[in-house]
């Protein structure tokens, strides 16, 4: 009577073929029952980070495409934008069947007239594989009758005893071992499930797409989109029927490759980009969340990467303008806010960012820049065209000196503020200090 051991592997499936790898192994394990086998046990999924890689194959003409694991250094890299695959490695548990010291190795089918056979091998011992190769090409045939005649299908045994490896055909294999065909067709099946849904072979390619994001890279693309377009949430934009930032940003790669300006000014931002990308999911990953927005945006900023869905990616751009507006509130302390100068009156002096909001105005985009003087003065000033450094991320904090005209003393939630109109910005930043 033939006995069951196990064997283990792993495999390496994409998180987006997650569900159809459990219907295929449901269906596995339907047979196993009918042939009176244990079933495959499939371990808990463990996420892994893959990349796409394209190379040229051998003959220097085909485009070979392949998966390698991600490394940190590629997705903390500005200049680079990885597509990315969320890869799930699970451990497989599954029988063995033999009778004694034999075991079945693996399943040879004949193919075609011109000798090629199909390999299905069950085993992970290299020996084992070495050997089954050898039965690529030829006939099938069955050592155990030796019955010269065609055949389709046959097994390849070995004496774990010796080591001896025997060929032996479907129809001898019951009387030769005690194994039931059927049953060790089953391996076959297992095989071809295996190399159906593994993707962890280097050799084997990869025909999917990406299914994520760096974390890193997606928050940098959402905070130049939103230093030069505004941020537009998904349900303004749906209110709107405008593009939400959240998809912009999915998008910036293609209108960056086809517009050279808008290359070279991202590339001129990218390092600082990148900063502030580092400052959001550190915030966040230090944040005592109190609303359901932030809990969420918390759990997804703490993988490396972020799933092509558009809730996650929603939920993820959302956190540039609740960082932007964590500084603008840090910047505007408790300080005591007294109006400056007449309306009219002509002003030169040094200044610090507070907040820089986008709207639409009647004349088109317009930003309202919100400043202190180095008393904690507060002042405003609208403009639609404003310096396109004004408008970054990083303007929030920035010191600047300027000239402008006094148009209006004004209260915004109880704090003194003081519009100006025709302001001059003469030295931003480093220059300003």
């Amino acid at each position: 009577m033939a006995n069951t051991e196990r064997n283990s592997s792993q495999v390496l499936v994409p998180l987006n073929q997650h569900e159809d790898f459990k219907k295929r192994l449901a269906a596995l394990n339907a047979k196993a029952t009918k042939f009176g086998l244990e079933p495959i046990v499939a371990g808990e999924p463990v996420a892994e980070l893959y990349t796409i890689k394209t190379e040229e194959a051998n003959d220097g003409e085909a485009i070979v495409t392949m998966l390698v694991r991600a490394k940190t250094s590629e997705l903390n890299d500005p200049t680079r934008a990885p597509q990315l695959v969320r890869m799930l490695r699970i451990d497989l548990d599954y029988p063995i069947i033999k009778l004694g010291n034999w075991r079945v190795v693996a399943q040879v089918e004949k193919h075609s007239r011109q000798g090629d056979n199909l390999l299905f091998v069950v085993s992970t011992d290299q020996e084992d594989h070495d050997h089954a190769e050898q039965h690529r090409s030829g006939s099938v045939s069955c050592q155990h009758c030796n019955t010269r005649r065609a055949r389709k299908l046959s097994y390849i045994l070995k004496d774990e005893a010796t080591g001896e490896y025997k060929e032996v055909g479907s129809t001898c294999l019951e009387d030769f071992t005690g194994i039931n065909p059927a049953a060790a067709l089953f391996l076959a099946q297992l095989y071809s499930f295996h190399k159906l849904v593994d993707y962890s072979d280097p050799d084997a390619g990869y025909g999917g797409g990406p299914t994520s994001y760096g974390t890193i890279d997606y928050l940098m693309r959402v905070l130049f989109v939103s230093e030069r377009y505004g941020f537009m949430s998904a349900a303004k934009a749906r209110d709107l029927s405008e593009e939400p930032t959240y998809r912009l940003a999915c998008s910036l790669p293609h209108a960056l490759r086809n517009d050279k300006a808008l290359m070279d000014a991202y590339s001129d931002a990218a390092s600082r980009l990148h900063d502030t990308a580092e400052k959001i999911v550190e915030w966040y990953a230090a944040m005592e969340c109190s609303s359901s927005f932030d809990r969420n945006v918390k759990v997804l900023l703490s993988s490396d990467d972020l799933l092509m869905d558009n809730k996650h990616l929603a939920f993820a751009a959302g956190a540039v303008p609740a960082y932007l507006r964590h500084l603008a509130e840090s910047a505007q302390a408790a300080i005591p806010s007294s109006y400056v100068g007449k309306p009219g009156e002509k002003i030169v002096g040094e200044f610090t960012v507070e907040r820089v909001v986008h709207f639409n105005g009647r004349f088109g985009p317009q930003i309202r820049l919100n400043f202190r003087d180095a008393d904690g003065n507060k002042l405003s000033w609208k403009t639609g065209s404003a310096p396109d450094y004004v408008t970054e991320a990083g303007a929030i904090g920035q010191q600047f000196k300027a000239r402008f005209k006094v148009k209006k003393h004004d209260e915004y939630k109880g704090v003194k503020s003081t519009d100006v109109t025709h302001l001059k910005i003469e030295a931003w930043g480093d220059a300003a200090s």
